[in-house]
């Protein structure tokens, strides 16, 4: 019983310390996808409930990302421009998480991915699809939303990187 009540305690902080990573950071192919394109849109997806009632909206992510890759340089389009630019390249954030109330702590599942319309080769069938994608793990206490924001930034800024790698800004002079 001891053992039990043990396991229970220690399987969520180890579960947390093996959350902390960053995932599949864009190869060269995925990059050479983002070559040519003069901005991105941004979609979040619903936040869990819990997240929200936690302090954390879609609205805080979005504006955080929007913030980072404007300072990266990267044109952000309004949801209208997004709509009618070429390939209608997007940035999108999708947060899932798991959360054990008793102990206060939760597990979140982080997922950067750039979609852009791409062409089916065997049909020539335009489709909507991931071009470019990253991803994290986090674990921590249930009052502390600030990590998550932190991970989504720190995966925002791999994504800026490789944009910026195939579209380098020109030199002014």
């Amino acid at each position: 019983m001891i053992r039990s009540k043990i396991l229970w305690m220690v399987l969520p902080l180890c579960l947390m310390a093996m959350l902390s990573g960053v995932e599949g950071q864009g190869n060269e192919a995925e990059r050479n996808t983002m070559k040519g394109l003069a901005g991105v849109g941004i979609l979040v997806g619903d936040l869990p409930e819990g997240m929200v009632q936690a302090g954390l909206t879609s609205e805080m992510v979005r504006s955080d990302v929007e913030l980072q890759l404007k300072k990266a340089g990267i044109q952000v389009y309004t949801d209208e421009e997004r709509k009618k630019a070429l390939g209608r390249p997007t940035v999108l954030v999708v947060i899932e998480w798991a959360v054990w109330p008793n102990k206060g702590l939760f597990a979140a599942s982080i997922d950067v991915e750039l979609c852009q319309d791409v062409v089916v080769m065997s049909n020539r069938q335009r489709v909507w699809n991931t071009t470019w994608a990253v991803g994290a793990m986090y674990g921590g206490p249930l009052a502390d939303m600030e990590p998550v924001r932190a991970k989504v930034r720190e995966l925002i800024d791999h994504l800026a990187k490789d944009y910026l790698a195939v579209n380098p800004k020109e030199a002014t002079s």
